[in-house]
C-alpha cells in the first residue's frame, strides 16, 4: 500500500539498494516498487541560435529500472516495465503470489499481451506458432520437466509423505533366562507407539525408468525425500544436476523467495556439503516379477527369486545403448521392435556391452533390493515408455500409490491391451483410458510442460 492508501504492485527486496525517490536505504525484506527511469533528452525549440531558442525536454521510450520504497510511490512516476515472464510464458508465478512489481498487460479477454518489441520480434511467426528456440512458448521445456513433475508430487502428496519414515514394530517375549526381542516379519508395519522399543526405518520412492536419475536426485536433495531408487537398465548420469548443486543454483538466495518453497531441503551454502545420490537397480522392470520378488518369504521362493534378480541384472548390462535407443540381437532397434506384449521385460540383449562398471550406488545384493521394494511407499514414472503398465501392476500388488506421466503407446508391442469395450489401445487417449480402467482409484491431471503432460496417479490410503 503506497502513501495515501493507493495500491501499487510491490515485491520484497533481496539486496541492499538505494531508493530512487528519497535516496534512503532499501534493506532486504523491505517492500519496494519499480518504475522505468527514462533518460531526459533536451531539445531546442525555435530561435535557431544558442541564445534565442527555448529548451524543452522529453523522455525516451526505455531506460533503466529504478526502485523505491513502497511508501515513496507517486502516481506521476512512469509505469513499471513489463514482466518478461508474463510476456514470454503468459504466466507469472510471482504475480500469482502477489509479489511481482512489474507490469502485466492483458487484453479484453484477460490474456497476456506482449510488448511491442516482443511482438515485432515474433512477427514472422503466425498466431499460436511456437519457434524452436522458445519465443512464444507457453510451457516448460524438457530440461525442466523433472522439476515440474517434482513440484506436482510435492503439491499432491505433501512433504511429510514424500519424506515418510516407516516404523517396524518389535514385539517382546520373556524367555526362560531373560527378556528377548523378536523382530516381526518385514511386512508388519504399524504406527509409532512410545511404549514399545521401535526402530524407525525410512520409506523409499521408486523412480521407474528414471533415466539419468535427475528426478530422484531432486527429490532427495531439493525436496528432502528420505530415499529414492531408480530402476532403469541404463547407467545413471548425474553430472548436470551435481554441477548445478556445486554452483549453488538450488540455494534460496539464488532461486528467490517465490520458488524457494519448492526447495525445502536446501539452504544457503548447501553447495559446500556433498549431495546424496539415489540408489540404482539396473535392470528392466516387470511389475509382477518385482512384486513376487519382494513378497518371497519361504527359502525356496527366496532362492528362486534371488537367482532371477541376478540374471536380470546381468541381462541389463548386456544391452547396447545407441543414439537410436535399444538395439536387439537381430539388429532391430527399440522403435522397430514387434514384440508379443510381454511387458517391460520383453527386450532382447546383445553380446556387446557399453558399460560394465558397477557404480557405488548400484544395488547388486538381492537382499538389499528386496528390503527396498518392501519399504517402497510411492512409485513414480516420468515418461516411462514400456514400463507404464508395469508400474500400475506393481503398485496395485503392493497396495501403494503411484504417479506416472505416460508417453509412448507401443501399440505394436502390447497388442493384447484393450479397453473394456474391446477397442485396441492404439492412441495416447486410449492409453490413459486403459490405465484408468485398470485401477478405479486412478485420477488424472495436467502438467505445465511440453509434450505428453497428462498425469495418472492414485493417492495413499491413510
Amino acid at each position: 500500500m503506497a502513501a495515501g492508501g493507493r495500491t501499487v504492485a510491490c515485491t520484497i527486496s533481496r539486496y541492499n539498494l538505494t531508493c530512487a525517490i528519497c535516496s534512503g536505504d532499501v534493506r532486504p525484506g523491505d517492500r519496494m516498487f519499480c518504475f522505468e527511469r527514462r533518460p531526459i533528452i533536451a531539445t531546442v525549440v525555435g530561435g535557431g541560435g544558442s541564445s534565442g531558442g527555448a529548451t524543452t525536454s522529453s523522455s525516451s521510450s526505455s531506460g533503466a529500472v529504478a526502485w523505491g520504497h513502497e511508501s515513496c510511490h507517486d502516481p506521476s512516476l512512469p509505469p513499471p516495465p513489463p514482466c518478461r515472464h508474463w510476456e514470454r510464458l503468459g504466466r507469472c508465478p510471482a504475480m500469482e503470489s502477489g509479489e511481482c512489481a512489474f507490469r502485466h498487460d492483458v487484453d479484453d479477454d484477460g490474456v497476456g499481451v506482449a510488448s511491442s518489441s516482443s511482438s515485432s520480434s515474433s512477427a514472422s511467426s503466425s498466431d499460436g506458432e511456437r519457434r524452436g528456440w522458445g519465443g512464444r512458448r507457453k510451457h516448460v521445456r524438457n530440461r525442466h520437466k523433472n522439476s515440474t513433475f517434482r513440484i506436482f508430487l510435492m503439491r499432491t502428496y505433501g512433504e511429510e509423505y514424500l519424506n515418510r519414515g516407516l516404523i517396524r514394530r518389535r514385539r517382546h517375549r520373556r524367555g526362560g533366562r531373560g527378556e528377548h526381542d523378536e523382530e516381526e516379519d518385514d511386512d508388519d508395519y504399524d504406527d509409532y507407539d512410545d511404549d514399545d522399543d521401535d526402530d524407525r526405518i525410512g520409506g523409499v520412492i521408486l523412480d521407474v525408468a528414471g533415466g539419468k536419475g535427475e528426478l530422484s536426485f531432486e527429490l532427495m536433495n531439493l525436496s528432502g525425500a528420505y530415499e529414492c531408487v531408480v530402476i532403469d537398465p541404463r547407467p545413471l548420469n548425474l553430472g548436470m544436476v551435481v554441477g548445478k548443486w556445486t554452483r549453488g543454483l538450488y540455494e534460496p538466495g539464488r532461486v528467490g523467495p517465490i520458488f524457494s518453497r519448492w526447495y525445502p531441503a536446501c539452504e544457503d551454502g548447501c553447495r559446500y556439503r556433498v549431495p546424496r545420490n539415489p540408489g540404482h537397480i539396473r535392470c528392466l522392470f516387470d511389475g509382477r516379477a518385482f512384486a513376487n520378488f519382494a513378497r518371497a518369504i519361504e527359502r525356496i521362493d527366496v532362492d528362486r527369486a534371488d537367482g532371477s534378480y541376478r540374471r536380470d541384472i546381468d541381462r541389463a548390462r548386456g544391452i547396447a545403448w545407441t543414439i537410436r535407443g535399444l538395439r536387439h540381437e537381430d539388429g532391430s532397434f527399440h522403435d522397430d521392435y514387434d514384440g508379443d506384449g510381454g511387458g517391460a521385460g520383453v527386450m532382447s540383449t546383445t553380446a556387446e556391452t557399453n558399460d560394465v562398471i558397477t557404480h557405488p550406488f548400484e544395488i547388486i545384493d538381492p537382499a538389499v533390493a528386496r528390503d527396498i521394494l518392501r519399504r517402497c511407499h510411492l512409485v513414480v514414472g516420468l515418461h516411462p515408455d514400456q514400463a507404464t503398465g508395469e508400474i500400475v501392476e506393481f503398485a496395485m500388488a503392493m497396495h501403494i500409490p503411484y504417479c506416472i506421466v505416460p508417453c509412448c503407446v507401443y501399440s505394436d508391442t502390447f497388442v493384447k491391451r484393450k479397453l473394456r469395450d474391446g477397442t485396441r489401445v492404439t492412441t495416447f487417449e486410449h492409453l490413459v483410458t486403459w490405465l484408468c480402467e485398470k485401477d478405479p482409484r486412478a485420477r488424472t491431471a495436467t502438467l505445465d510442460l511440453d509434450g505428453k503432460n497428462t498425469v495418472v496417479y492414485t493417492l495413499p490410503d491413510f
